[in-house]
């Protein structure tokens, strides 16, 4: 009977009928991503379909959502050839930043090879950013075991951070921290919410898909050009 009733749900709201969204949602979050991005949008969604029970799961890497029974997943990166229905909703760029603050006594490096002269921020040391047509290899003045550890160093003045743009969004639109070298970053990476079904999904995953596209596509995270 249930089998029978998920059947009706999904050819009434490929039939554009009117159903409730209702029962189990199996998503698949980036980790990093969902803290700095989608946490707002999952208890939106929530709010909006109390009928149905969301249940996330947060790992970093691209999941077969066959195989691991995930309805539907949001990925950073180029996607592999599948046959799942991908819809894209923006692009995140790994950028070079630092404080005003640290720029006015340090000064603000023209090309990748002077960050050698400036202090460090990283995860690992020592550090290899790669650029286009060039990789950094220096030391690490302050090694932050977070992203978030190090975004905090940063603005407090420490020095120069290399991360994706979505947890830096707010500090560089408030101007606590400034952009450099832009036009030494690697190409943009996209942004897909990916899903199985297509046109036969339940109506509780095409309301999540409808929901997140909508409010990933105006996310001011993904508006920086």
């Amino acid at each position: 009977m249930r089998l029978l009733a998920a059947v009706d749900a999904a050819e009434a709201s490929a039939n554009g009928l009117h159903v409730q969204a209702q029962g189990d949602l199996r998503i698949f979050l980036p980790l990093l991503f969902s803290r700095y991005v989608m946490a707002p949008l999952l208890a939106g969604y929530a709010d909006r379909y109390p009928a149905v029970r969301v249940i996330a799961h947060y790992h970093d890497y691209f999941p077969n959502l066959h195989v691991e029974g995930l309805d539907v997943a949001v990925l950073v990166g180029e996607l592999p050839n599948s046959s799942l229905i991908a819809r894209q909703v923006g692009q995140v760029r790994t950028v070079v930043c630092a404080s005003p603050a640290y720029l006015a006594t340090r000064g603000e490096p023209r090309h990748p090879a002077e960050l050698k002269q400036h202090h460090l921020i990283a995860s690992a040391d020592p550090v290899h950013w790669d650029f286009p047509h060039y990789t950094l290899k220096a030391r690490a003045r302050l090694r932050c075991a977070t992203v978030q550890g190090a975004i905090n160093a940063a603005v407090q003045g420490a020095g120069v951070i290399r991360a994706l743009s979505y947890p830096l969004h707010e500090h560089l639109a408030s101007g606590q921290l400034q952009r450099l070298l832009p036009t030494f970053e690697l190409p943009p990476q996209p942004v897909h919410v990916v899903y199985r079904e297509g046109r036969h999904a339940s109506m509780r995953v095409r309301s999540f898909v409808d929901y997140c596209v909508t409010a990933l596509r105006e996310h001011p995270a993904f508006q920086l050009a």
